[in-house]
């Protein structure tokens, strides 16, 4: 009984580091700002929007490339993913945007 007991501590110990650089990922790409739909927001939103959505690519990004190769390929490109998902969002928002000022010209 106790042998079985040290087998289950000794394995926890070796595989909870694993789990947790498994989510490395996902944590690096935590805490995006949310980007609202074009009906939802208007010009002074989107400028100030600018700056907090390149310093969260900057520090994820970062964060991401200093995650350790590990096997586990499909958290790192569905990480990968949500960056560019979060910066094509804020792109088309300010495309919108950029179309209407264009317009009133």
């Amino acid at each position: 009984m106790t042998l079985f007991i040290r087998c289950g501590i000794i394995t926890t110990a070796l595989l909870l580091p694993l789990s947790s650089l498994a989510h490395c990922p996902l944590e690096a790409t935590a805490g995006a700002p949310p980007i609202p739909g074009i009906a939802d927001t208007n010009y002074e939103q989107v400028k100030a929007l600018g700056p907090e959505v390149e310093h969260y690519l900057q520090q994820a990004s970062r964060k991401l490339a200093a995650c350790p190769k590990t096997d586990n390929s499909l958290l790192y490109n569905a990480a990968v993913a949500e960056l560019e998902d979060i910066a094509s969002r804020y792109n088309d928002l300010t495309q919108a945007y950029n179309q209407d000022l264009a317009q009133l010209r």
